[in-house]
């Protein structure tokens, strides 16, 4: 059972959902995980940024880091969209 079916959506602000969109569409384009210093060019903030809205997405349960690279997000990118906060 995945937290996405016991767990309420957590509500993220457009750029914490920028960066899970981010983090998709790199791993759909080269097959792993982006590096936080991969990311801040692709979405224009610093790498430091990048990390503090990671860090903050996995303290709200949205994602788990199992590894470097590894981010496992934990709700569907739609159900995040639909309770995306400015």
């Amino acid at each position: 059972m995945t937290a996405a079916m016991t767990t309420p959506v957590p509500k993220i602000t457009h750029r914490e959902l920028a960066v899970l969109e981010a983090i998709a569409a790199y791993v759909d384009e080269h097959g792993y995980q982006p590096t936080t210093r991969e990311l801040a060019p692709i979405i224009g903030r610093s790498y430091v940024v990048i990390a503090r809205d990671i860090a903050v997405l996995e303290a709200l349960g949205v994602i788990r880091r199992k590894a470097a690279r590894a981010i496992v997000r934990l709700f569907p990118l739609e159900d995040l969209r639909e309770h995306a906060r400015p």
